[in-house]
C-alpha cells in the first residue's frame, strides 16, 4: 500500500483481488469526498501506463483516460507521493511561448511552445521564425519541445525545414506533455542523422488530429462524432497512439535537462 497526496487528498493505493490498483481516500479536505471512499481504479497497460477510471474532484462525474506513472508522479493528473523537482521535468521559460538564446559559444537554445494553427498563432510563429532563421550558427542546437501540446503543419513545417538545414548536432527535448503535431515533428526529426531525442516518452496523442471543426450529431442527439482531418497520413502514426515516442536517451526529474545536454555533449 502506498500513500499519494492529491492537492487536499491523501490516497492509499493497493492491488485488489481483480488485479486493479485501487485508490482509497485516507484523508480529505474536499467536501464531495469522504474517508474510505474509492476515488479511482488503475488498469495496468504496461510500460508504466494505466487506464484510469476516476471521479471528478467536485462533481464525482466518471472520467477515464490514460495515465503514465514515472519518477513518483502520475503525469496526467500530476499526483505525487511527495514534493518533487517536477519543474525540472517541464519546459524551461514557462511564461514565454518562443525563446531563442545563445547559451555559450557552442550551444544555441530554441523553445517552441506551441504550433497553434490559427491565423494569429501562425503570424506570431512566423515573426519568431524570421528572427531566428539566419541565427543558428553554433555547433550544437537544443530544441525544447516539452509541454508543447501541438497544432498543425501549417505552423510546424517551417521549423522542421529550418532544423533540417542545420548541419550541426541537434538535441530535442520531449516529455509526456509533448503531444499531437509535435510528436509528428519529433518522428521526422529523429529520422535525421544529426538529431538525438532526450527526455521522456511523449503523450501518444498523435494519430487522429483535428485542426478543422467537423462533427455530426447522432439521430438521438445524445452524441456528437468528431472526425480526424489527417486523411491517409494517420496510418503511419497509428503504432505510436497511446504508446508515445521513446527518446533516444531518458532523462529524470532530478536535474536540469538543458544543463545535462550541455555537460554531456560539450567537447
Amino acid at each position: 500500500m502506498k500513500g499519494y497526496t492529491i492537492r487536499n487528498l491523501i490516497i492509499a493505493i493497493f492491488k485488489n483481488e481483480d488485479g486493479l490498483l485501487q485508490g482509497v481516500i485516507l484523508d480529505t479536505k474536499i467536501p464531495s469526498w469522504e474517508r474510505g471512499e474509492t476515488m479511482f481504479y488503475l488498469a495496468p497497460k504496461g510500460d508504466d501506463c494505466f487506464r484510469i477510471f476516476t471521479g471528478g474532484l467536485v462533481d464525482k462525474r466518471l472520467y477515464s483516460t490514460m495515465e503514465y506513472f514515472k519518477d513518483g508522479t502520475f503525469k496526467t493528473f500530476k499526483w505525487q507521493k511527495q514534493p518533487s523537482k517536477e519543474e525540472l521535468y517541464n519546459v524551461s521559460f514557462p511564461n514565454e511561448v518562443y525563446v531563442f538564446k545563445k547559451l555559450n559559444s557552442s550551444f544555441t537554445y530554441v523553445k517552441l511552445g506551441t504550433f497553434n494553427s490559427s491565423n494569429d498563432g501562425i503570424q506570431k510563429s512566423k515573426v519568431f521564425y524570421d528572427r531566428i532563421s539566419d541565427s543558428l550558427k553554433t555547433e550544437n542546437l537544443i530544441v525544447d519541445l516539452r509541454n508543447n501540446g501541438g497544432g498543425g503543419d501549417k505552423n510546424s513545417q517551417k521549423f522542421y525545414d529550418l532544423f533540417k538545414r542545420f548541419k550541426g548536432n541537434s538535441y530535442i527535448l520531449v516529455n509526456y506533455y509533448t503531444a499531437s503535431n509535435v510528436e509528428q515533428l519529433t518522428l521526422k526529426m529523429k529520422s535525421l542523422g544529426n538529431v538525438i531525442a532526450l527526455g521522456d516518452r511523449t503523450s501518444g496523442v498523435i494519430t487522429y488530429g483535428r485542426n478543422y471543426l467537423k462533427e455530426l450529431e447522432t439521430p438521438s442527439k445524445r452524441f456528437r462524432i468528431h472526425f480526424s482531418d489527417l486523411k491517409d497520413s494517420w496510418k503511419k502514426y497509428l503504432p505510436y497512439e497511446n504508446v508515445g515516442i521513446q527518446p533516444d536517451i531518458y532523462l529524470g526529474s532530478d536535474f536540469d535537462w538543458i544543463e545535462a545536454v550541455i555537460k554531456q555533449y560539450s567537447r
